[in-house]
């Protein structure tokens, strides 16, 4: 996450990036979608396949901050538009992914609210 040199208006500041690595260097990084809306995606985890798993607000219910926890796969050269995973937390999740995605650890550091 972060500004890249050329990408200083409001809307580009802060965003999820990813790069892959070859025997001479790294390739040029290309923006994830982080959910339709320029939003600051945060804690990125990444599989094997490429997919990226990250947390992002997603509204204010009853004044205090909503986050979700998104996926977003790759898809040759770009990332698919994101899917929920887990929706509804009260905090930013630090998280991290299995590589096989077969399990995502979060710390949530806020009492999870449970809505139906």
């Amino acid at each position: 996450m972060a500004s890249l040199p050329g990408h200083d208006e409001p809307e580009t500041q802060v965003q999820l990036w990813a790069a892959d690595r070859s025997s001479e260097g790294w390739d040029e990084p290309i923006p994830v979608e982080c959910g339709g809306k320029r939003r600051a995606a945060v804690y990125p985890g990444i599989t094997t396949d490429g997919t990226i798993y990250f947390s992002v607000r997603t509204a204010v219910v009853d004044g205090e901050p909503e986050y979700a926890i998104l996926k977003a796969r790759r898809q040759g050269q770009q990332y698919g538009a994101p899917e929920i995973v887990i929706p509804n937390l009260t905090s930013a999740a630090d998280l991290c992914v299995a590589p096989d995605a077969f399990f995502l650890v979060a710390t949530i550091f806020r009492q999870p609210r449970f809505r139906g």
